[in-house]
């Protein structure tokens, strides 16, 4: 295998691949894993911030749930990449993922509930529930306190610090619902003439459909999101132009 961050016409040594939750994650790492020496993963909502950063510059791969950012313990040139997904969807999947997860932070919380109480921005819910790819896309600072219980509020400032890490091209990203596309991108990224294909999906089980869902509750969930709603849409139009 010709590693191509490292050998390749690419241009850094390390990519950082911001996994939000319910974008294929699991499965964009199975088909990455191949073009990159060692991997490094983290997952901020489980592990404690001061997770060993001290080792992450030894590899070229770092692949997990975080926000931006932990690229400042990188000496290394790097370059992110993220896949965005519609945000009802990917609310609607997160909940049910969450209500089959034992594991998970919210389960306990997520189990006692409905979709409908879920998404009314319910005061027993994680901030982090709602607006979370526009949260992952704001940078902070690693050695400070855990960004699980990072503040709350967000205004149409920190929606312009996302699109300004999307459209400016600080951080490359590709679109859940275009994955043809997204997987080329992808590919240039790593230098790879292979036709990159997701051989899995990590499927959330006994979910409802969009298409399926009350108007009403439909609505409830863009509200909650709304600052998600905002950025994929104008994702969506720039993705179309590249």
């Amino acid at each position: 295998m010709n590693y191509a961050p490292r050998n390749g016409p690419s241009g850094y040594t390390c990519m950082i691949f911001l996994h939000m939750p319910k974008t294929a994650g699991h499965s964009f790492k199975d088909l990455l894993r191949p073009y990159f020496r060692s991997v490094f993963e983290i997952n901020c909502e489980a592990d404690a911030i001061s997770a060993d950063l001290a080792a992450v510059g030894s590899h070229d791969l770092i692949f997990g749930h975080m926000p931006y950012g932990i690229h400042n313990h990188l000496k290394d040139n790097h370059k992110y990449f993220v896949v965005l997904r519609n945000p009802v969807d990917r609310f609607v999947s997160d909940f049910f993922y969450i209500r089959q997860s034992p594991q998970h932070p919210m389960h306990a919380i997520a189990q006692d509930m409905t979709l409908q109480e879920y998404a009314g921005v319910d005061s027993r819910v994680h901030h982090m529930a709602y607006n979370s790819m526009t949260r992952r896309l704001l940078s902070i600072d690693f050695n400070s306190s855990a960004w699980w219980v990072k503040d709350a509020h967000l205004d149409l400032h920190c929606l312009d610090d996302a699109r300004q890490m999307l459209f400016d091209k600080i951080i490359n990203f590709g679109i859940f619902e275009d994955m043809g596309k997204t997987l080329a991108i992808l590919a240039g990224m790593v230098g790879t003439d292979d036709h990159m294909v997701l051989m899995k999906l990590n499927t959330t089980l006994a979910r409802p459909s969009v298409s399926h869902l009350d108007r009403s509750l439909v609505d409830t969930i863009k509200a909650s999101n709304s600052f998600d709603v905002l950025l994929y849409e104008d994702a969506i139009k720039h993705f179309s132009s590249l």
